[in-house]
């Protein structure tokens, strides 16, 4: 059977987020979409902070392999603009360095970074609150 992601975000009294993190193992997806909703009635009998949302989702393994010398406290960000003319980031982990310039900054019509970005432009992807990425502005590798 399969096992479905269960992400709660949760408040406490004195405003602070907090989230928690389970797993459900169901049959399907309607069957752990229930078991979830069930879940969280019963999680609400027994805890004093106040149950925002539940996010239940399908887990899909992924074949990769780590690049050496990848490093998790290395990263770049790019600045977008968006449907509403507002400035977002999209920040990603560990670049490759073949995606930089000397500068630091990423070369963004890499054929890489353009497919990444592209995902963003059409709409697939969304940032910030729900927002289509209308332009990139620019990439730069984290200080």
């Amino acid at each position: 059977m399969p096992i479905y992601p269960l992400s709660v975000s949760l408040e406490d009294a004195y405003g602070r987020l907090l989230s928690k993190r389970y797993d459900v193992f169901a049959a399907d997806y309607a069957t752990a979409l229930t078991a979830a909703g069930d879940f969280m009635t019963d999680l609400a009998l027994i805890t004093e902070a106040r149950i925002l949302s539940y996010t239940l989702a399908t887990k899909v393994v992924y074949t990769d392999s780590v690049t050496a010398g990848a490093n998790r406290d290395e990263g770049v960000t790019f600045s977008v603009r968006t449907e509403d003319n507002e400035k977002a980031i999209i920040k990603v982990p560990a670049p490759e360095n073949g995606i930089l310039n000397s500068d630091g900054s990423v070369d963004l019509v890499d054929a890489g970074v353009s497919a990444f970005l592209a995902n963003y432009l059409a709409g697939a992807i969304l940032v910030d609150d729900g927002e289509t990425v209308t332009e990139v502005i620019s990439g730069r590798l984290d200080e």
